[in-house]
């Protein structure tokens, strides 16, 4: 989990500068699949040449699903992050300081969206 520690940055997809939280799903998914998204979060029309999306009702994350968090308007993603087994996530964010690892289910009530890698 080398993941975790690495400070926030907005805006930043770099884990030597700090990365926010499409940085870390873009960062491991590079890591760890070879799949290599965009430098800049995808438009929303655009994320299925990346991974299949799934609304409610959503499959069980597996590792590698992006998860798409609505925090403050039902429904509106406004965060990410990604699982990296079958309990846990890891993401980014500037309250946290950088990135960490947490259960899924401390946040499953947040959850809008899912988006998993086309060759799972």
């Amino acid at each position: 989990m080398d993941y975790v520690g690495i400070p926030y940055k907005e805006n930043s997809v770099n884990p030597d500068e700090g990365l926010d939280c499409y940085g870390i799903v873009r960062y491991v998914l590079n890591t760890e699949r070879g799949l290599a998204l965009p430098e800049k979060p995808p438009i929303a029309a655009r994320w299925h040449r990346y991974v299949k999306l799934f609304k409610p009702p959503l499959p069980y994350p597996i590792k590698h699903d992006i998860l798409m968090f609505a925090e403050i308007i039902p429904g509106i993603v406004n965060h990410i992050g990604i699982m990296i087994s079958a309990t846990d996530f890891v993401h980014s964010g500037s309250k946290f300081g950088g990135v960490v690892c947490e259960p899924i289910n401390k946040y499953r009530y947040l959850i809008t969206g899912l988006g998993r890698p086309h060759d799972h």
